[in-house]
């Protein structure tokens, strides 16, 4: 009787132990499910596509601790990344509705066992309808960034873009400098030539300004003769050698029908110091370019923040 007993309670204790473990384990389903559903919440209100994937990197971590991502834009070379990338990573491809939304990259120390990539792929579908809306207010926006009649970036991206590639130079503590380039006389030249020998000059002067470029440089039209480059990690002494390549491509003759043209550019550098602001650069650019202008054309010109008043 006594043993019988005993194996009873023994029966009863590991019935309880059973049910415990299982009321654990549905226990930690639905949390999970619920921080799921939380994450979910948090990532239908990100409309910018940088700030989308960063929050589906930093609330990614409650589910699997990973290193970095990667992100391919569809139909672009752009790319986003965030965090390290790692030789051990796996890709998703992304898709809602047939449409094509690029490929997600994971990137981690080790290489992720089954459970781990599961858990990530059980976060991508709540990724996937906030995805497609940022990715189209990043085309509506991008469109508003270009200059219509040549294709460039315009003032306003210039205005947007400014800032924060110096604030990318500072965090990589790499030089920037800023190039300001400007036709010379070339309001005469439309006046007496007319609007479409004068556009015809614009898109040959941005051709060659685009063909001198280096890929680390980005361009802008931010008025109807005049063009801004951003120079990435270059100093004083490469920067003057940039704005001469370009300022020498634009001095040339232009042929169109039975006119011919020379047309000259003149420019003005400026290298960022720390404590600048994109408006201080500019100015600063600018009146280089003015100091140039003011020394007879067709030349470059430097100015020092210690030379500014």
């Amino acid at each position: 009787m006594s043993r019988s007993s005993d194996n009873d309670n023994s029966q009863n204790g590991g019935a309880a132990a059973i049910g415990s473990s299982l009321g654990d384990l549905a226990s930690q389903a639905f949390d999970k499910q619920y921080r799921l559903l939380q994450i979910n919440e948090m990532l239908s209100r990100k409309t910018d596509l940088d700030l989308l994937l960063e929050c589906f990197y930093i609330e990614g971590q409650s589910f699997v601790k990973f290193d970095g991502l990667s992100y391919q834009i569809p139909d672009s070379s752009a790319y986003v990344q965030i965090g390290q990338l790692r030789h051990s990573h796996f890709s998703i491809d992304l898709g809602n509705g047939g449409r094509d939304l690029g490929t997600l990259t994971i990137h981690m120390k080790t290489a992720p066992d089954n459970r781990e990539i599961r858990d990530i792929e059980g976060l991508v579908p709540g990724l996937l309808y906030p995805l497609e809306t940022a990715l189209s207010h990043r085309a509506s926006k991008f469109a508003s960034w270009l200059d219509d009649f040549t294709g460039m970036n315009n003032a306003l991206a210039l205005s947007e873009m400014l800032s924060r590639e110096m604030l990318l130079s500072r965090e990589e503590e790499e030089p920037l400098s800023l190039l300001m380039i400007d036709l010379d006389h070339f309001s005469k030249t439309a006046e007496s030539h007319g609007e479409q020998i004068s556009g015809e000059i614009i898109l040959a002067v941005a051709d060659a300004l685009t063909a001198n470029l280096r890929s680390t440089d980005v361009i802008f039209r931010t008025d109807f003769d005049r063009f801004v480059v951003i120079l990435g990690s270059t100093d004083f002494d490469d920067a003057n050698v940039v704005a001469e390549r370009l300022r020498t491509c634009v001095d040339r003759c232009y042929s169109y029908q039975n006119v011919q043209l020379m047309q000259s550019a003149s420019a003005g550098v400026t290298e960022m110091v720390d404590g600048d602001t994109a408006e201080a650069l500019l100015s600063r650019s600018e009146t280089a370019l003015v100091n140039a202008k003011r020394a007879g054309r067709n030349r470059t010109r430097y100015l020092a923040a210690s030379e500014s008043s």
